[in-house]
Order: C-alpha cells, then sequence, then structure tokens
C-alpha cells in the first residue's frame, strides 16, 4: 500500500505453510516448485531499473479474466476493516516471529495496520531447520501500529511509547494503495500488474486462487524477492500473501480474516478515526526526511531514531 507496509474472506488461521499447497503438495520455501494451472512459466530475469522498457508478459485467457476480474473487484472496495496475523520466519536465526492485528483501509490513500504479539502458549512453529529437523523457535512480535493518513506515515512503538512521522512528498499524495511496495492486497489492471512483475497461475479451483509474482523492476526488487498470492474466488479478497525478502533468508506470511468491504461507520460517536490515533503519553523520535528519501518508497522507518522531543500533548 502506498507509504504503507500494509500488510495485511472469513480464514481460519491455519499452519501458514499448508495455506500455499497445491493438493496435497506444500510450499517448503521459496525454491519450491508447484505445477502450472495452464499459465505461463516466468523465466528467470535479472529486475531491470525503474526506468527501462519491459515487455509485457503473455498469459493464457483463463489467468487474464482471473487477474481482470481480481482488478473489478478490487475497484469496489471503498473501505476494508479485518484481522490479519503475520509470521516472520528468520532461517539465519530459525526464529518464527508472530504478531496479529487489526487492519484498516480507506480509498484512496488511508490505511493502518496494528501489530501485537500474538498468543503463542502450547503452539510449535511449522518451519523446521533442515539440518537438524527441530523446529523454529516460537517467540511473539513487537507491539507496533502502522498508520498512513494520506500526508503522513507514522509508526508507533507501543512498547517503547513512541512515534515517528514522516512525509509523504506532495507529488505522491492521493496515490492509489495499489502503487506502493505491497500492492497484493489489492487487485491493479492487469497491463499495469503484467509491466511490474512476471506473472504465474499455481492453482485455480473452487477453493482457492494461488497466484506467484516476480519483480519485474529493481524497485520492487529492493522490497521483495517473490510473492505468492491467495485469493478467494468468491469474493476475490486476499487469504494469505507471502512475500520472499531479497537476500531469501526470511519470509513473511500475512493471513487475512473476517474482511469487511464497505462497512458502515461505527456507532458509537466517540470511537475516533483509525487514521487518527491517540498519541497521548507518547514521544516523538525526530527524523527530518520525507518517505521518498527512505531508500525505498512506502517503507516507513525501519529503526527508531533518536528521541529527542517531548511528551505529545
Amino acid at each position: 500500500m502506498t507509504r504503507l507496509l500494509l500488510c495485511l474472506t472469513t480464514l481460519t488461521v491455519l499452519v501458514p505453510g499448508s495455506l500455499f499447497a497445491q493438493g496435497s503438495r506444500r510450499v517448503q520455501g521459496p525454491t519450491t516448485r508447484q505445477r502450472s494451472t495452464q499459465a505461463t512459466q516466468p523465466t528467470t530475469r535479472r529486475p531491470r531499473p525503474s526506468g527501462g522498457v519491459l515487455q509485457v508478459q503473455k498469459l493464457t485467457l483463463e489467468f487474464e479474466r482471473i487477474l481482470k476480474k481480481w482488478s473489478d473487484e478490487s475497484a469496489k472496495i471503498k473501505k476494508l476493516k479485518g484481522q490479519h496475523t503475520q509470521f516472520e520466519y528468520d532461517t539465519v536465526y530459525n526464529v518464527e516471529k508472530r504478531t496479529e492485528g487489526v487492519l484498516y483501509f480507506e480509498a484512496p490513500d488511508k490505511g493502518r495496520i496494528d501489530m501485537k504479539p500474538a498468543s503463542i502458549k502450547g503452539q510449535v512453529s511449522s518451519k523446521k531447520d533442515k539440518k537438524t529437523g527441530k523446529p523454529f523457535r516460537l517467540v511473539g512480535g513487537d507491539p507496533q501500529r502502522w498508520v498512513c493518513d494520506g500526508k503522513l506515515v507514522m509508526r508507533i512503538d507501543d512498547k517503547e511509547k513512541t512515534y515517528e512521522k514522516v512525509a509523504i512528498p506532495p507529488e505522491a499524495q492521493g496515490k492509489n494503495m495499489m502503487d506502493g511496495p505491497l500492492p497484493f492486497l489489492f487487485g491493479m489492471p492487469p497491463e499495469k500488474l503484467k509491466r511490474r512483475y512476471l506473472l504465474k497461475l499455481q492453482v485455480n479451483n473452487t477453493e482457492r486462487i494461488i497466484i506467484a509474482a516476480k519483480p519485474r523492476t529493481a524497485q520492487d526488487a529492493q522490497n521483495y524477492k517473490e510473492a505468492q498470492i491467495i485469493l478467494n474466488p468468491k469474493t476475490y479478497l486476499p487469504s494469505a500473501i507471502r512475500l520472499v525478502n531479497p537476500t531469501g533468508n526470511s519470509e513473511t506470511v500475512y493471513v487475512f480474516k473476517d474482511l469487511v468491504v464497505n462497512g458502515r461507520k461505527s456507532l458509537n460517536p466517540f470511537a475516533g478515526s483509525p487514521f487518527k490515533p491517540s498519541l497521548f503519553r507518547y514521544k516523538q523520535a525526530q527524523i527530518n526526511r520525507t518517505a521518498a528519501q527512505q531508500g525505498s518508497p512506502g517503507r516507513g522507518p525501519t529503526r527508531p531514531a533518536p528521541r529527542t522531543a517531548a511528551n505529545q500533548r
């Protein structure tokens, strides 16, 4: 989503590895091969610079129809709210970090994702060390919130009681969320999607649609090496998104459930806007830069800057 790493159908939270299974097969990691469902197999290519001319990938009529439907249904979404669980797998230290929370979206450029440590008591990671066969160490993630109000991106650290603000350049304000580094929460126009990614239709049945995507531009390749998206074929809303980081040594799976499209406003007059969170008793960490100066468009500050300001009143 633009200026916000939003990550983001009713879906019971399952063991993430099973979500991307094709039939009885499971995706074990970024190198697992899956059989295509009458779709074009993308070739391995080095991502081109953002300004380069890219040849549009030719897909089957079946795949074109799916992409068109995904784009059309996404265009109808003016507001979105739902639950999410995030699974981060670090294959260097064999650690799984798990968080959960609520997400919000309001067209064209507002978004929010809340994260808190997930309940992991009595649970075991689905990932295992390839050498020893032992499950990854499972830990709860850090409590934090990411908020975009269309003009600012804000990262709120609920553990340290601090927050960071990054201004969105005027020329980038008001852009659709699909133009950010995580566009898979919503479908973009097929021609634009094909110019930006090498695509493969891995599964297409009455239960799920699984699409694999690899960046074609250097800009997208800075954010992830490859992605998988599970769509609900009835609603074309995402059930899960899997992202592999550029080095291939970690991956993140977002699982969504209880997604409500274009729901009514809260009847509680004191509820307030989710894009204007209260920062009472939180301290601001000063960062003198805009979102465009952080090396990767759309990504908020990745680590706390020196905390120099007084409490927000």
